[in-house]
């Protein structure tokens, strides 16, 4: 409920903030951010921990669909 309620609510800023800067830098840092939340995760002993996880995937996951389409949109028009 966590990563939903985040990715519902960071989508909105998400796709404003790739309408106005560099879909590219956008897209890898939120792979990153992405990735490092998914290594937490494997390795985590503490539901808070988890909790603060889940809240960054769902909002890194949030700006990967909006600016990946976009980007794949200028390429097949």
């Amino acid at each position: 409920m966590t990563q939903s309620l985040s990715f519902s609510i960071a989508g909105i800023f998400a796709g404003m903030a790739i309408d106005k800067f560099n879909r590219v830098r956008i897209l890898s840092l939120a792979c990153i951010v992405w990735s490092g939340t998914s290594l937490v995760i494997g390795s985590v002993n503490s539901l808070v921990v988890l909790g603060l996880m889940r809240l960054l995937m769902g909002i890194s996951l949030s700006a990967c669909e909006p600016a990946s389409y976009s980007i794949v949109s200028d390429y097949f028009p």
